[in-house]
């Protein structure tokens, strides 16, 4: 008499778990020491000596603290034109860069995910079809 398995354990679960798990707590942590500050902030912080190092993007600056700052370890600021910062920064005001957002960045946050969960709800629901014996076009 064969012994009928309902339920079986799959190595492959458990490993993407796992996974998925450990990419969480990366996230977690990195939002826990990061510090989004103005550029205005960055600025004073350089002239104070208190910057380590800054990795410098098209966009964006990242870098780390010598002595932590409020408790956080390191910072990311939006970059500015010299021009704009040179005038700000003689009249005193607090300035930080923008995220410029196009239509298309827009449109692909919003078509993605729909056909991301379309594609995952398809497969799955062929797979099902399949086991009870629906086949054709559904």
């Amino acid at each position: 008499m064969p012994i009928e398995r309902k339920h079986q354990f799959n190595l492959w679960y458990f490993v993407i778990a796992m996974f998925a798990i450990l990419m969480f707590q990366s996230i977690w942590q990195g939002a826990g020491t990061v510090e989004r500050i103005p550029y205005s902030e960055f600025q004073r912080q350089l002239e104070a000596g208190n910057v380590a190092a800054v990795m410098v993007g098209s966009e964006e600056l990242r870098g780390d603290y010598i002595t932590p700052h409020y408790g956080k370890t390191s910072f990311v600021t939006q970059r500015v034109d010299e021009d704009v910062v040179a005038a700000l920064a003689e009249h005193g005001v607090d300035y930080a860069g923008a995220i410029e957002s196009t239509w298309f960045t827009n449109l692909l946050s919003w078509v993605l995910p729909v056909l991301l969960f379309f594609g995952l709800w398809m497969f799955f629901f062929r797979k099902i079809a399949e086991r009870q014996g629906m086949g054709g076009l559904m």
